[in-house]
């Protein structure tokens, strides 16, 4: 089981829209559409699944050694920063 968020985020890669919510843009740390594509492409490829995508909501540091990591990301050098970053 995942949280909403992570499910709104899932859902509007599958629907092939930018998310609308500002808690998915916020959380994930999507500030710009390659941000939007390091996460869309390994997503809809399989190489994220949904516990993954979920287990690094609201970690910028996370989120990007997630995505570096995967094959299809078209961005490989992007960081991720959230709000709650400082806190970790």
């Amino acid at each position: 089981m995942v949280r909403p968020l992570t499910t709104k985020l899932i859902d509007a890669i599958r629907l092939d829209l930018h998310p609308d919510s500002n808690a998915v843009i916020c959380d994930f740390g999507i500030v710009s559409q390659q941000h939007y594509e390091a996460l869309y492409y390994p997503v809809r490829d399989g190489e994220i699944k949904a516990e993954k995508l979920d287990s690094v909501l609201g970690n910028g540091p996370a989120i990007t050694e997630l995505v570096r990591s995967c094959k299809t990301n078209p961005h490989k050098d992007i960081v991720f920063k959230t709000p709650y970053d400082m806190f970790l």
